[in-house]
């Protein structure tokens, strides 16, 4: 999106980016991709990422509390 004063905020386009790399090794190292608005090429963004395990907050959330419904949805085959 780019940011309009007094207008809306427009869309621009997408990158997909795969976050793969960033469980295996901890980080995706800048790369370009290409930006897309329906199936035609809009430009280039440059993106690094890095992933840093935050770790278990004590108390913030009980032991048998889930989040978004990962325990029920799922399945043993």
């Amino acid at each position: 999106m780019d940011k309009d004063t007094f207008t809306t905020d427009d869309f621009l386009g997408e990158a997909t980016i795969p976050l793969e790399p960033a469980f295996y090794e901890e980080r995706v190292p800048p790369m370009s991709y290409n930006v897309v608005k329906d199936e035609k090429y809009c430009g280039e963004i440059k993106v690094g990422l890095k992933f840093t395990h935050q770790g278990s907050r004590e108390g913030e959330f009980a032991e048998e509390e889930n989040l978004g419904g990962w325990k029920q949805s799922s399945v043993d085959y």
